[in-house]
C-alpha cells in the first residue's frame, strides 16, 4: 500500500523539462518558478565555458599571457564543470514521476 508518505519529496517532471527535467523538479519541490532554477544553473555554467573559450584561445593567441588572468579562466572552467557534474548528479539522483 502507497500512501502519501511514501512518495518522495523532488520528482522529475514529464511535462515541462527542457533537458532532463532537473531544474523542473527542483522548482517543484522548493515552491518556485522553474525559470529561477534554470537561471542559477544556467548563468555558472554559461560563466564557465566563456573562461574555457578564453583559457584555450587566449592562450595560443596572445604572446602575453598574464597569470593572473589564467588562473582566473582556469577556475571558472571548474566552476563550469562542477554546475555540469551536479546537474548529471541531480539527474542520476531524482527519480522521475
Amino acid at each position: 500500500m502507497s500512501g502519501a508518505g511514501n512518495q518522495p519529496r523532488l520528482l522529475r517532471p514529464r511535462d515541462g523539462r527542457i533537458v532532463l527535467g532537473v531544474c523542473a523538479g527542483l522548482a517543484r519541490g522548493i515552491g518556485t518558478d522553474a525559470t529561477v532554477v534554470r537561471g542559477l544553473f544556467a548563468v555558472p555554467l554559461a560563466i564557465g565555458l566563456l573562461g574555457a573559450f578564453w583559457f584555450h584561445f587566449h592562450a595560443h593567441l596572445c604572446a602575453c599571457n598574464p597569470y593572473w588572468l589564467l588562473e582566473t579562466s582556469e577556475w571558472l572552467c571548474w566552476l563550469g564543470g562542477a554546475v555540469l557534474l551536479v546537474y548529471l548528479l541531480a539527474s542520476a539522483l531524482i527519480p522521475n514521476e
